[in-house]
């Protein structure tokens, strides 16, 4: 299984990438962030071979269609205002997602998601 960390090497995932190396089984664990050189430094730093880096810009819809297919779970440790785009990127690629925040909007995505 495959997981895409979104703010992976950020103050709040980073820790949950952390724990994704030590304690899961995913064959690949990729850390997705605008800044490319802090996840590229937590790969380094982690050196487990499941690793890599990825740019990533929220404010890019499309790439985020592009991006999420072929993931198992997408994990959103992003900014609260980044959460519905998120959410709905998920929904729209087939992707289960999990968001380390919550904003209560993102319950409408429910019952499509589930689809």
């Amino acid at each position: 299984m495959k997981v895409l960390v979104l703010g992976g090497a950020g103050a709040v995932c980073n820790e949950t990438t952390r724990d994704l190396v030590k304690f899961s089984d995913f064959q690949e664990i990729v850390v997705a962030e605008y800044n490319l050189e802090a996840a590229e430094e937590l790969v380094k730093e982690l050196n487990d071979p499941r690793l890599s880096a990825v740019f990533f810009d929220a404010n890019d819809y499309d790439s985020m269609l592009k991006l999420f297919p072929g993931f198992d779970v997408v994990i959103n440790g992003l900014p609260w205002k980044y959460d519905l785009i998120v959410t709905k990127a998920c929904v729209e690629a087939g992707v289960s997602g999990l968001d380390v925040s919550d904003h209560e909007d993102q319950w409408g995505y429910d019952a499509t998601a589930k689809e």
